[in-house]
């Protein structure tokens, strides 16, 4: 990740969670409709059911979360920052870093940038 020395302004940041969590719950929610596609296709509902409900949890809070960072950006004075040295560094995934510091859309959920983990 490029970080600069320039301290990155607290309100940005949490607007860039924001929409990261937003991003998430978006890709959840679809792979939740593929899921209830396939079960309604023929597949075991009981063979996935309870995988379906704890995407649907993880859907929700996801969107919750980012709907409540969203609704406190207003009320961060823009003259707060953070120093952005090293402030991404804790993260494994290099592309959410670079989102939550830089601003801009995370990579496809499907097509992730040098550095993150792809298991399947």
């Amino acid at each position: 990740m490029t970080q600069s020395e320039t301290p990155i302004a607290l309100r940005d940041l949490v607007e860039n969670l924001a929409a990261q969590l937003h991003i998430l719950a978006v890709t959840g929610r679809d792979i939740e409709d593929s899921v209830g596609e396939r079960i309604q296709n023929g597949a075991s509902a009981r063979s996935i059911s309870g995988s379906l409900q704890a995407l649907d949890h993880l859907v929700q809070v996801l969107e919750d979360l980012s709907v409540f960072l969203h609704g406190i950006v207003p009320a961060i004075d823009q003259r707060s920052h953070l120093a952005a040295e090293g402030l991404g560094d804790s993260l494994r995934l290099r592309g959410l870093a670079n989102a939550l510091i830089l601003g801009g859309a995370l990579a496809d959920g499907l097509a992730h940038p040098a550095g993150d983990v792809d298991l399947f």
